[in-house]
């Protein structure tokens, strides 16, 4: 429903865009040819806003774009045959997903790229301590990680 709601909007945009045209009279001045399509052009993009905001998929495509640009606590686990190979908890980091692939890219705490894909969660914590306190003493046990695996940051 997106795609066709943003789609309809770049028409609509588009189509109104063709026919605002200036023309030029015989004292060269410039006057607007049709100033309906103006306001055909500005309804096409408010439909392209809205498609973000009115849609499911919109609004999870706005809040991952903002998710991804904002520093926070994350838990990313890296698996393998259903166990936890490595897993990181970040503070104030970023983690966004790569473009034509399942994985995700983030830098640890010491400058690091890392890329993780295949059978890998990402999680962004609340930012509240309490919330973080708590969630760091079971954490593992939510996730299955073994607990003599050493967290990476």
């Amino acid at each position: 429903m997106f795609y066709v709601v943003l789609i309809i909007g770049i028409l609509v945009l588009i189509g109104g865009g063709i026919y605002v045209g200036w023309t030029v009279n015989q004292n060269d001045i410039a006057v607007l040819h049709r100033p309906g399509s103006i306001f055909i052009a500005f309804l096409g993009l408010i439909i392209i806003i809205s498609s973000f905001f009115v849609t499911a998929q919109g609004e999870l495509f706005r809040k991952q774009i903002f998710a991804g640009a904002k520093k926070g606590y994350w838990i990313v686990t890296d698996d393998s045959g259903g166990r936890v190979m490595r897993h990181w908890l970040l503070e104030d980091g970023y983690v966004q997903g790569c473009s034509q692939t399942d994985g995700w890219k983030f830098y640890d705490t010491d400058g690091n790229l890392h890329y993780v894909s295949g059978d890998s969660h990402v999680a962004k914590l609340k930012n509240d301590p309490y919330y973080i306190a708590e969630f760091k003493k079971t954490f593992k046990k939510n996730y299955n990680i073994p607990e003599d695996q050493p967290t990476l940051k």
